[in-house]
């Protein structure tokens, strides 16, 4: 028993023995594991450099690892939902030259998969002194691929957002672009910066891309027919400002801005100002009916040309006898224009057209705006000048919104291209009574019926408008081959709801034009055309016959038969 006893005992001693040594042996064991734990973690930190936790731009990373420089924009699309502006991710390659092992070895064969690279550029940026530094923005899947075969420790990937424009060149002057970075530098993309970056909001626009085609396109025609340097235009509601189209030609691939051409990038309807000829008889002659100076029967000598001071004004077609002031409009009399405005007086001229904003930038929401060149010292002879756009330069912007309050009932509108939620808070200024709208609206018809617009005239439909013919200024002064054309109508001119303005620039006469280069030939049959395919588009169709337009009757018998009268 005793022996038993002693056996037990011997037993426990053993167990117990073995039990501390298994138990030394499992601690030494997780001591080893977690050490190395320990020590890789502290590596990984080292590798990763001092702002590794940082949530800003990261200074070194694997070559699988990816963080987000910007939020994403938000998308831009047309009044029908069409996408003109979207944000795709993308992979952009950086590395941290603290870590490259053979700077040489690398930029070869960085090189190898950018050809567009240079290698001296790229081996002294790896070798210099630096965290970070973009090797190649926006990867193409095959790209990444390529790099990740590289495998370098120094090379790293960032997921960044890519603005695309599936429409390419056609709204590039209305959305603009951004740059590398996803920053907004011109038009949409730059005054909703705030919105469509920091806010993330998507934006519809008020453009619709199918007139904004069909205005370019015919634009386009215009332009190499009478072999223009440019051409620009815009469609615009009368009743609320919102801008159904604007082309300005030559445009660009905002995908590809830097390498366009100042030219192409240069918005000529709202940055562009220039004499815009005698569609500003439609503002003189609203300013003197306004004002009381002049009647739509008051009868002008036009017969000869008006002497002012060492100036001569002239008229393209000469009428040889007295005309009515409905005459005067209607045939685009230069002498008649001047004689009326002489009776205005300079003050309230000046007064009209500041009240119309022609001595401000235009009320438009791109940063693009160019500012009107007013005459510096306005004489009497200016007031002359300027009732028939001469001496004074404003942009089609400024043409197109003053057009719309004189044939709203003569409200000015608030030119816009994003969608407004709910009503326009900003109040409406009156510039002229409802009824003297009505008279201009007759007078527009009235001039596209049987006076200068007449390529113009529709057959089922009133189309009211006004032709306007300038020589440029150059360094030797007005030039008679540089012409900037024109035309602004309005339809339907009995219950107005859109204006459209065509601009060409420097057109060359052709031989089916008799030679002539005017608005009448260049711009009129532009705006005729649209006119034809964008008025079955339209939602309301009770106003798109030429049913009763008694403004229009009264007018006729203010008119004598004469002989015919060029268009200009």
């Amino acid at each position: 028993m005793k022996s038993l006893h002693k056996r037990i005992t011997t037993l426990q001693g053993e167990y117990v023995q073995n039990f501390e040594r298994t138990r030394v042996r499992l601690f030494a064991v997780m001591t080893f594991f977690a050490l190395a734990f320990i020590i890789i973690g502290f590596r990984l930190i080292i590798l990763m450099g001092p702002n590794a936790f940082h949530d800003g731009t990261p200074k070194a990373s694997a070559i699988l690892s990816s963080t987000e420089a910007a939020p994403r924009r938000g998308n831009i699309t047309d009044a029908n939902g069409i996408t003109l502006a979207t944000s795709l991710a993308t992979r952009s390659l950086y590395a941290d030259p603290k870590y490259v092992n053979d700077a040489a070895v690398l930029a070869q064969e960085l090189t190898d998969v950018f050809s567009d690279l240079d290698y001296d550029d790229l081996y002294t940026d790896l070798t210099k002194d630096r965290r970070f530094i973009w090797i190649k923005r926006h990867l193409t899947p095959k790209q990444q691929a390529k790099v990740l075969k590289i495998g370098d420790p120094a090379l790293a990937l960032q997921t960044e957002y890519r603005r695309v424009y599936p429409q390419g060149s056609l709204t590039a002057h209305i959305t603009g672009y951004t740059n590398t970075d996803g920053l907004g530098i011109a038009g949409i993309e730059k005054e909703y910066e705030k919105a469509l970056l920091k806010g993330g909001s998507d934006l519809q626009l008020t453009i619709d891309t199918r007139l904004q085609y069909l205005l370019k396109t015919e634009i386009l025609k215009s332009i190499r027919e009478y072999k223009a340097i440019g051409g620009s235009g815009i469609v615009m509601d009368v009743r609320d400002g919102e801008i159904l189209a604007m082309v300005s030609l030559p445009d660009f691939d905002p995908h590809r801005y830097n390498t366009a051409s100042e030219n192409a990038k240069f918005n000529r309807n709202t940055v562009g100002v220039y004499e815009m000829g005698s569609t500003f008889k439609l503002f003189s002659t609203a300013a003197a009916l306004e004002n009381n100076t002049a009647d739509l029967s008051d009868m002008y000598d036009v017969s000869k040309p008006l002497k002012v001071s060492r100036f001569l004004i002239r008229d393209f077609h000469r009428i040889k006898r007295p005309i009515s002031l409905t005459e005067v409009f209607v045939h685009s009399s230069n002498i008649g224009t001047a004689l009326m405005a002489e009776e205005l007086g300079t003050k309230k001229l000046k007064d009209f057209y500041r009240d119309l904003g022609f001595f401000s930038r235009a009320e438009i929401d791109i940063p693009e705006r160019g500012m009107p060149i007013i005459p510096g010292r306005w004489r009497d002879v200016t007031t002359l000048t300027a009732s028939y756009g001469h001496g004074i330069a404003v942009s089609p912007m400024h043409v197109v919104r003053a057009t719309a309050a004189m044939v709203n009932g003569g409200t000015l509108p608030d030119p816009h291209f994003v969608k407004i939620k709910g009503t326009h808070e900003k109040p409406k200024l009156s510039i002229i009574s409802p009824q003297i709208s009505a008279r201009l609206r007759g007078l527009m018809t009235l001039a596209v019926e049987e006076g200068t617009g007449s390529k113009v005239k529709q057959d089922h439909i009133w189309v009211g408008g006004k032709t306007g013919t300038a020589e440029k200024v150059t360094e030797r002064g007005y030039t008679e081959d540089k012409l900037f054309s024109s035309f602004v109508g309005v339809f339907p001119s009995n219950a107005p709801r859109y204006v459209i303005l065509v601009a060409i620039d420097e057109p060359k006469g052709t031989k089916d034009s008799f030679g002539y280069a005017t608005g009448g030939w260049t711009s009129a049959p532009v705006v005729s055309k649209v006119i034809e395919y964008m008025a079955p588009m339209m939602q309301e169709t009770r106003h798109l016959t030429k049913t009763g337009f008694p403004e229009l009757e009264a007018l006729r018998k203010y008119i004598k038969e004469d002989e015919d009268h060029a268009a200009f």
